[in-house]
């Protein structure tokens, strides 16, 4: 696990700032959901089938983020593709990962937790996953459901227990967002993936691709006001 901080982020504020690497590349997304509410404005651009996944959470918080969270990664994914963004279209498949059917071989995976979105952006397949660290937060059920022995056993011998768990999980969640499957499937062979782990403040957050030699480059998108 490696720590980051603010320092490690380029500020972005438009997605034409971004420029596609000419290598393999990872580029890391943090968006802070109260500082991107401008971007809204540009609901337009979101098809009929996305406004309909946004709008079926119940909180207005929730749909608030899903929607700026769509919005950016179709603006980021338009400005390194060259593609016009009403051209983009993100599906779901059956266990809900998004997906772009693309011939620039661009792929993305996005997550979101509190105030924060986290959108991996790669050439090759990703999965990323961040959580806010709730210290206060009961674990022990979801660690029984879904944790496997060893996991178990790092968690309770921790000096900090309940931040282990948010790594561990985060890690385990990405992974299986790479692979594009959900939580009920616990035993994937982790063996040609590149599994990373980092902290930022108070969030967890970790990206799996697979194995490879690749650019990383970490983003804080903040939009500005139009």
């Amino acid at each position: 696990m490696s720590a980051i901080n603010d320092s490690n982020w380029q500020l972005i504020m438009d997605s034409h700032q971004i420029a596609i690497a000419k290598t393999p590349f990872i580029d890391i997304y943090f968006i802070p959901v109260s500082e991107n509410s401008c971007v809204l404005t540009k609901e337009a651009i979101l098809s009929d089938e996305e406004i309909i996944y946004c709008n079926r959470f119940l909180k207005e918080k929730d749909r608030v983020t899903k929607k700026i969270s769509r919005i950016i990664t179709k603006e980021i994914l338009s400005a390194l593709s060259k593609t016009p963004v009403e051209q983009i279209c993100i599906s779901r498949n059956h266990f809900g990962k998004p997906y772009w059917d693309n011939i620039n071989a661009i792929y993305f995976n996005i997550s979101d937790t509190a105030d924060a979105i986290l959108l991996g952006v790669s050439s090759a397949q990703i999965g990323v996953d961040i959580e806010c660290n709730n210290m206060l937060f009961d674990y022990k059920q979801i660690v029984a459901d879904y944790f496997k022995e060893k996991e178990m056993e790092v968690i309770n011998q921790s000096i900090n227990p309940i931040q282990t768990f948010y790594q561990l999980w985060v890690r385990k969640e990405a992974l299986l967002k790479a692979v594009g499957t959900g939580l009920d499937v616990l035993t994937i062979d982790e063996i040609g993936w590149d599994i990373q782990l980092y902290q930022y403040g108070s969030y967890s957050l970790a990206f799996a691709v697979p194995e490879g030699n690749y650019a990383i480059r970490f983003f804080k998108y903040i939009a500005t006001k139009f």
